[in-house]
């Protein structure tokens, strides 16, 4: 026979409730407006925002560690490893930069966790994205609603079934421990 422990005296802590902020709703709303931006070709140097095509050599210690030769960059402060985007501002079509980065300690990809990169990029066409204005227009454009107020509702209300959605599944996972 089994004999069960004292399970009815065991209780699970709910997960606290996330409030989501303007600021989260803010953030959602500017990445619509990227994906939804005009790119066209610009004939200047590389700015914040921009976009570029570029062949991208990596090495660490001499052994290659990045080959890619028809990348698509957006410069965003997002872009990794840090620092890989101010080093090509500035910057113009059929420009070679060449520059060091060292990626963080716990870097995900183990290859370059804590090491220096050696960086060889040659710029190719900039790109400047223009993202629609934040208006009803744009949220016409978005989906199926008639303001921006409906689709920020829309947007707040998504973020808040993700972070319940996850609430769930780490009580669920609580559960089994």
């Amino acid at each position: 026979t089994i004999e069960l422990g004292p399970y009815a005296e065991m209780t699970i802590e709910p997960a606290g409730t996330v409030t989501i902020s303007d600021a989260d709703v803010d953030e959602q709303i500017e990445m619509l407006r990227r994906q939804h931006a005009e790119i066209k070709p610009v004939s200047r140097a590389l700015q914040m925002g921009d976009q570029v095509d570029a062949a991208i050599f990596g090495t660490v210690d001499g052994e290659e560690v990045q080959h890619d030769e028809k990348a698509v960059l957006d410069l965003t402060e997002f872009l990794k490893p840090e620092g890989f985007a101010e080093a090509l501002l500035g910057a113009r079509m059929n420009d070679l930069r060449e520059f060091s980065l060292t990626y963080p300690e716990d870097e995900e990809n183990e290859k370059l966790a804590g090491k220096k990169v050696e960086y060889h990029v040659a710029v190719g066409e900039v790109r400047e994205v223009v993202p629609p204005e934040a208006d009803d227009s744009f949220a016409k454009t978005v989906g199926d609603y008639e303001t921006l107020d409906a689709l920020r509702e829309a947007v707040a209300a998504d973020l808040q079934r993700q972070h319940d959605a996850q609430a769930r599944a780490k009580e669920r996972l609580e559960a089994v421990e």
